[in-house]
């Protein structure tokens, strides 16, 4: 009975605001929340220095009179009441004279709004009828004389300015989010574009670039970057075509060599010589079994967890791949090693350095060398054979997938052209190079270059 598998959660619905928010309306939102901050704490910052202005000069007022006042207090002749001070004073002025807490003298308008000395020092504020006002102080001659200004004008003036604030800072925001949302259009419009022209591709038919928008070096920049991915990508996508194309035609000679002799001995039992058959089966399957072996290997090549990382010695690789040439008919096997060690796929250098045997051997005329040598920290592994050797021109494809320098050759001596592309895979899976040369003897050396440990 086949288990039920719950569906997976839905993501938060904030995490789906997120990413449906596009970018001109995040940079809009973010202008106008800054915009509101700084405007909003200016309107704040100002309003109350514009109270305090206002303040500062009620107060100012109130000690000239103060300072008035007390300069008369101190002219006037001993004896003299200190009332006569206040004499020509504003009538409602809020003026008195204390001396010791006590009265000694005050304007009418003091005598109406207050019946005791006016509270708090100088620079206090003190509510008088209901109504704010600051005081001023000045000290004459042991008496005190107190001044209180009306500030009333200073709220009025301040909750003016905040109902005009209150206005003037949302109708600020909202103009410059619009001109930032404008503004972003207009930068971002090229980038739809490329969004919309890259949209606009094949899947199937990658050969389509992106047109270069010209005018901004970042979108110009952009621009290169995709058609650049675009290039890999298609180039990719046809390596993997031809790869499969290939694999189907090579897979497809060994299965019609098979079902042809498996037809032929079902139609005709008597004549079948099973010994033929088995032969034949067996050279088949075994070249099946190299091709599928080998096309695992290079479909794997993406995988880098797939290369193990141990300590090899290559000399004791290369000395293992010449007893096995020697062991085998065939031409005359050389070995000269130094040693040298790796980290690295124990059984895929094993297979590379096979694989350069088995193509020694296959175009060597009679004599086949082996060499590993240690130069500035790479081991550098060469296989000479004394055949016909590799043209220049053709040293840069030898080492792409399913490449026969020469077509005209059988499948049986030439192989199905991966092994080399195999040794190619190996030394980049190992952070070296594979490549090409002409041996001493006139044919061909393949070098295998991977950095040595201690």
């Amino acid at each position: 009975m086949a288990e039920a598998t719950a569906d997976p959660a839905p993501p938060p619905a904030g995490a789906r605001r997120r990413r449906g928010l596009s970018l001109r309306a995040r940079v809009t939102a973010a202008a106008a929340a800054v915009a509101l901050v700084l405007l909003g704490g200016g309107a704040v910052g100002f309003a109350l220095l514009l109270d305090a202005r206002i303040v500062d000069a009620e107060h100012a007022l109130a000690a000239d009179q103060a300072e008035t006042v007390a300069d008369r207090l101190g002219d006037d002749a001993a004896g003299a009441p200190p009332g006569d001070a206040l004499a020509g004073l504003d009538d409602d002025a809020i003026v008195q004279i204390v001396r010791d807490g006590r009265i000694l003298a005050q304007t009418e308008e003091a005598a109406e709004q207050t019946g005791a000395p006016l509270p708090g020092g100088d620079g206090a504020r003190v509510t008088i009828d209901d109504e704010p006002h600051v005081i001023a102080a000045e000290e004459e001659d042991g008496s005190t004389v107190l001044v209180a200004r009306s500030i009333e004008s200073a709220g009025e003036a301040t909750s003016a300015a905040i109902a005009l604030l209150l206005v003037a800072v949302p109708l600020a925001t909202a103009v410059l989010a619009a001109i930032v949302w404008f503004v972003t259009g207009r930068a971002l419009h090229p980038v739809d574009r490329l969004r919309a022209q890259v949209d606009a591709i094949d899947p199937s038919d990658l050969r389509a670039r992106v047109a270069t928008p010209g005018g901004a070096a970042e979108l110009d920049r952009l621009t290169a970057t995709m058609n650049a991915l675009l290039e890999r990508i298609d180039t990719a996508q046809t390596a993997q075509r031809r790869f499969v194309a290939d694999a189907s035609h090579e897979l497809r000679s060994p299965i019609a060599s098979l079902r042809q002799h498996a037809e032929l001995a079902a139609d005709y039992p008597q004549t079948t010589d099973l010994a033929q058959l088995a032969e034949v089966v067996d050279v088949e399957s075994s070249r099946l079994n190299e091709l599928v072996d080998a096309l695992l290997v290079l479909a794997r090549s993406g995988e880098q967890s797939a290369t193990r990382r141990e300590p090899v010695d290559l000399d004791d690789l290369v000395l293992a791949e010449a007893s096995r040439l020697r062991a085998l008919a065939g031409p005359e096997v050389s070995a000269e090693v130094a040693a040298a060690r790796t980290l690295g796929d124990p059984a895929l250098l094993a297979r590379a350095l096979r694989n350069l045997g088995d193509n020694a051997r296959r175009h060597a005329r009679g004599r086949i060398a082996l060499s590993l040598t240690a130069e500035r920290g790479t081991a550098v592994i060469r296989v000479d054979d004394d055949g016909a050797g590799i043209p220049p021109a053709e040293r840069e494809r030898v080492f792409d997938r399913f490449v026969r320098l020469d077509e005209a050759r059988s499948r049986d001596a030439g192989g199905a052209g991966l092994g080399l592309a195999i040794v190619a895979e190996a030394a980049r899976r190992h952070d070296g190079v594979a490549l090409v040369a002409e041996a001493p003897s006139g044919g061909a050396r393949l070098e295998l270059r991977i950095p040595i440990v201690q």
